[in-house]
């Protein structure tokens, strides 16, 4: 994946041009007597319900489940019992060809991504024996191994939830879980156990499956709805083709009664901007870069490599990073929702402030006008309504993009 290309304009060179034109009385650069008289801008309140996380209780994912037919249901019954046995173990089930096979262990996966001790390249044998199939799974853990293993993982899960923020709500606890993963993660084709939620919380290292069953398997932990998506994926920003790509795994999450896309792993990248820009997306958007698999039943086994049990509707974008926590400049000059959040932003000595452009508004024009003017005179306004406690630096800088209408201001402050 491309990481977003990132431009550096520093606000001290236009904060030197202001004040120099201040000492000569132009009155159009004096934001701190412009602001005196208006009252102080404030954040909008969040009105999301927020929840104790020592009251979060986990919640069980059944879309795969709910996905088969009665006798495949039956199926998975079996296979879910030999899963969670210690040692691979042979047994019999009535299905009809390896598809149904395939698919049965899909649903079953896709309802526990806790489960990595299936070994990804080979993870059962099979033969047709009369009506049925004998099956043994393949484990990459057995016996007190995969007993300490399970513990290793558990305990690393409940680390994560003693440091999650004490009260928020689930859009707050994804940003976390979000940050958690790509923090402690990295992208590694040749992890011992990348396919999955051990190799990236425990290990470290994992590609794009390992990346979405540790975020699944996180979400569920905090009673979030979450599954994973399968498909193919570009290079980010170019064209998608048909089936053209590499096939790539991310997830789906529901907030506030709505699905949206995520891909935790196309958010591990630098600059900072990057952890946000596959957070929460409609179907429309993620379009733009992956390609969405078909799902079993509605396409034909061997002609597809990948195949998904469940994929929701998303519609919406309400939760998507930017249009939820992000204020929104549709005008330069009304510029109090910028302000308000530039004043929280000092409060809490955050690095960091996301803007987003309107499409109103033209991208570049408003970096060139943020860099001349804008952004010297809302730093100073968030100075003065905070009365430089603390101060935001003249040598603060942002950062604008080539792929998302974002600017980010990044903060330096007096201590």
């Amino acid at each position: 994946m491309k990481p977003l290309r990132e431009y550096t304009i520093h606000i001290a060179a236009a904060a030197i041009i202001t004040v120099t034109a201040v000492l000569v009385g132009c009155s159009a650069c004096t934001p701190r007597w412009y602001y005196r008289f208006q009252e102080q801008p404030t954040v909008a309140e969040n009105t999301d319900t927020k929840t104790d996380t020592d009251e979060r209780e986990g919640i069980s994912c059944s879309y795969g489940y709910d996905s088969l037919s009665d006798r495949l249901r039956e199926a998975y019954r079996v296979f879910a019992d030999y899963v969670q046995r210690d040692y691979s173990e042979r047994f019999t089930v009535a299905l009809d060809n390896e598809n149904e096979i395939e698919n049965v262990l899909e649903a079953y996966e896709q309802d526990h991504p806790e489960v990595f001790w299936l070994n990804n390249s080979s993870r059962y044998e099979y033969a047709p024996n009369g009506d049925v199939f004998e099956v043994a799974l393949s484990f990459s853990f057995e016996g007190e191994n995969l007993r300490e293993a399970k513990q290793q993982l558990a305990d690393r899960i409940e680390d994560i939830f003693e440091a999650a923020p004490e009260d928020a709500s689930d859009y707050e606890m994804e940003l976390f879980l979000n940050k958690q993963i790509i923090s402690y993660c990295e992208y590694d084709k040749d992890g011992p156990q990348r396919h999955n939620a051990y190799g990236a919380l425990i290990q470290g290292r994992a590609v794009c499956d390992g990346y979405s069953k540790a975020f699944q398997t996180l979400c569920l932990r905090a009673g979030i709805e979450c599954v994973e998506v399968e498909g193919t994926a570009s290079e980010f920003n170019s064209e998608v083709d048909g089936e053209e790509g590499d096939g790539h795994m991310w997830n789906c999450v529901k907030l506030g009664g709505d699905w949206y896309h995520v891909d935790v792993t196309w958010n591990d990248g630098e600059p900072h901007i990057q952890q946000y820009v596959f957070l929460n997306l409609s179907t429309e958007e993620i379009e733009k870069t992956h390609v969405i698999a078909p799902l079993y039943g509605e396409a034909d086994p061997g002609d597809n490599s990948w195949l998904n049990t469940f994929v929701p509707e998303c519609g919406s974008m309400e939760y998507n990073y930017f249009h939820k926590s992000c204020p929104c400049l549709s005008d330069l000059d009304e510029d109090s929702d910028v302000v308000a959040a530039l004043i929280e932003a000092a409060k809490n000595r955050e690095l960091y402030l996301d803007i987003l452009v309107d499409d109103k508004l033209d991208y570049e024009e408003t970096a060139k006008a943020i860099s001349e003017s804008y952004g010297y005179r809302w730093l100073e306004a968030a100075n003065h309504f905070n009365g430089d406690d603390p101060k935001i630096l003249e040598d603060s800088k942002y950062y604008v993009y080539e792929q998302t209408p974002v600017i980010t201001f990044c903060l330096n402050y007096d201590d």
